[in-house]
């Protein structure tokens, strides 16, 4: 991911941005769409992408929390309990249970809870959802107005999914 050029703050006064936030979607090769895939399909999805999110560096480290009552990750049996799950909705990482009659229709609640879950930093600024609406939906934020430090974190996090 090229980064793209910055030509110093966006916010040079510092009184309008308050923090900086992108989002990147990624889809294995090889493997259906979520709400199409088989069982199987999710949990090879769950598989790979905890295996290299595993390997981030730095301030992108961090933990693999299966959605709740999810029983495909054996490390974690039974997925994430009510105080990470709190914490992750707070963030607004957490994957929901689909509801609406459209995303039950549409496959989205298929196999629900496994083999979905939420990569999340130790910084809490990055998170993973995996087998959500897409394979992978990546988010990174930060306090302050550097777009530059953000894309990095960003890129370092593809890089290493791809």
């Amino acid at each position: 991911l090229a980064l793209p050029p910055v030509a110093g703050p966006v916010d040079p006064d510092g009184r309008h941005v308050a923090s900086v936030f992108a989002r990147a979607s990624r889809n294995f090769a090889g493997l259906r769409f979520p709400p199409a895939c088989s069982l199987e399909e999710r949990r090879e999805t769950e598989r790979l992408a905890v295996r290299g999110l595993m390997q981030l560096p730095g301030m992108l480290r961090g933990t693999y929390e299966p959605v709740a009552g999810s029983e495909t990750f054996l490390p974690r049996p039974g997925g994430m309990d009510r105080k990470t799950e709190a914490e992750l909705r707070r963030f607004g990482c957490l994957i929901e249970e689909p509801d609406s009659d459209v995303m039950v229709s549409a496959g989205f609640a298929r196999d629900w809870p496994h083999a979905r879950g939420v990569f999340i930093s130790e910084d809490r600024g990055f998170c993973v959802r995996i087998n959500d609406e897409d394979h992978l939906r990546l988010d990174v934020s930060e306090e302050g107005q550097d777009l530059h430090s953000l894309y990095q974190k960003l890129s370092t996090a593809l890089e290493v999914v791809e």
